[in-house]
């Protein structure tokens, strides 16, 4: 059992020894197309998560109830997740009900007694995103879906997170060994009377938080944990804000996006995008993501994964934040000193 504890305040440092540039990208179009009756467009809408799963890769997206699957073989086949408020399952401003979204943002896999469960987790941004989904994979049966409320473990990251100075968007989620999850709350990118937003983490005990969403009803959400709240850094004056985060080496890695905007529920111009390490000691340090001609990436990073064929890449899911726009999964290759 984890006890309750709030670390030290972490200052992320630039460093020029490090280089993550975008070598390839592809959009994310679903082999099948539309599927009006499912109210499914024919491309991932919003990719905002991403997790290797036992069929390839699972990307959730924050304004569309689908979880997209990648094959091995590039093909691209989706979940269809329950319906939302008015039994759609898109959301946007040209519907006039993004507010309404489920807005899944963070996602992991990790081992289940009988196979392999994603959980994909609402921002906790307003009590409409404070749901949870799991999706258990057990051969030979297919993806089993599940639907619950996350409040009560919602209210114990708002109070401890609320402690030093961040709000609950939650953005990331990364597994740490075998015992602990990481969650990453991001601080928007315009200052509000001076002030800028805190991003920052906690762990959560994995046992715990896997019996508690097998029975959120009667099972108490696991206590949060090593709080702790990061001053990322910033782009043209746009402080970086949490994104997603991935297991790395035997540290992990996260991202990061300078975002002008003044909240966690309208979107704003993107300014660049970052990925830094947090080192074994607990320092981080980052660098802005590149084109192959050396010009800054001004795509949104928003889902992180290590690629599990080479060390020194990782795949990203890009949102275009335009409904019309298919997400895109980017391959990033890393340069220079990551591990001291």
């Amino acid at each position: 059992m984890l006890e309750s504890t709030r670390l030290a305040p972490c200052l992320a440092r630039p460093d020029p020894k490090l280089k993550a540039t975008v070598v390839a990208r592809r959009p994310l179009i679903y082999r099948d197309g539309a599927q009006p009756r499912a109210d499914r467009p024919a491309h991932v809408r919003a990719g905002s998560s991403i997790a290797r799963v036992p069929s390839g890769l699972a990307i959730v997206q924050d304004d569309a109830n689908f979880v997209a699957l990648v094959s091995t073989c590039g093909e691209v086949m989706a979940i269809d997740l329950p319906p939302g408020v008015g039994g759609v399952r898109q959301f946007d401003d040209s519907r006039g009900n993004k507010r309404l979204k489920a807005d899944l943002e963070a996602c992991f896999a990790v081992p289940s007694a009988d196979g392999t469960v994603l959980i994909a987790l609402g921002s906790g941004s307003s009590p409409l995103r404070e749901g949870i989904v799991t999706i258990a994979w057990v051969e030979p049966d297919p993806p089993q879906v599940v639907a619950l409320s996350g409040h009560a473990l919602y209210a114990a990251l708002r109070h401890e997170w609320a402690a030093v100075g961040a709000r609950t968007n939650i953005e990331g989620a990364v597994p740490i060994g075998d015992h602990i999850v990481r969650l990453l709350t991001r601080g928007t990118g315009r200052p509000l009377n001076g002030i800028v937003a805190t991003n920052a983490t906690c762990d959560v005990d994995r046992r715990r938080l896997l019996a508690y969403l097998a029975d959120p009803r009667s099972v108490a959400p696991p206590e949060p944990a090593n709080v702790r709240a990061y001053e990322l850094g910033s782009l043209d004056g746009i402080a970086l804000g949490f994104t997603d985060a991935t297991p790395w080496s035997d540290t992990w890695l996260y991202s990061a996006t300078g975002e002008d905007t003044a909240d966690a529920v309208d979107d704003g111009p993107v300014v660049g995008s970052a990925i830094g390490i947090v080192d074994r000691a607990g320092e981080a340090r980052w660098t802005a993501v590149t084109e192959t001609d050396g010009q800054r990436f001004l795509g949104k990073i928003e889902g992180l994964v290590a690629d599990d064929s080479d060390p020194r890449r990782l795949l990203a899911v890009i949102d275009s934040d335009e409904p019309e726009t298919p997400s895109s999964l980017c391959t990033l290759q890393l340069d220079g000193t990551w591990l001291a």
